[in-house]
């Protein structure tokens, strides 16, 4: 919750300083650029919490009636398949 609070708190405070900085800004051409680059920094600030919940980029992670493995991405998918292929055989003696 706490994360959230301060996530909050820096959207307003984001969205409070891009409205100063467009209300000091001349009419025309240069605040029509000013509210689109405000936009497009707000929109990304609010969808980097979408960011976090991707997965991790380092590591795949299978997991199969309570065991977990954990495979660098940098193996082919062929070596991925017959490492978990040998490990199912070993638990089956």
């Amino acid at each position: 919750m706490e994360g959230f609070l301060q996530y909050a708190a820096a959207a307003a405070v984001t969205v409070v300083l891009m409205e100063m900085v467009l209300a000091i800004m001349p009419e025309g051409a240069m605040k029509s650029m000013g509210k689109m680059a405000a936009g497009i920094c707000i929109l990304l600030m609010l969808l980097t919490p979408v960011r976090s919940c991707a997965p991790e980029e380092d590591a795949l992670r299978f997991e199969e009636s309570g065991d977990a493995y954990t495979v660098e991405q940098e193996k082919s998918y062929d070596d991925i398949i017959m490492d978990v292929y040998n490990r199912e055989m070993e638990n089956m003696d």
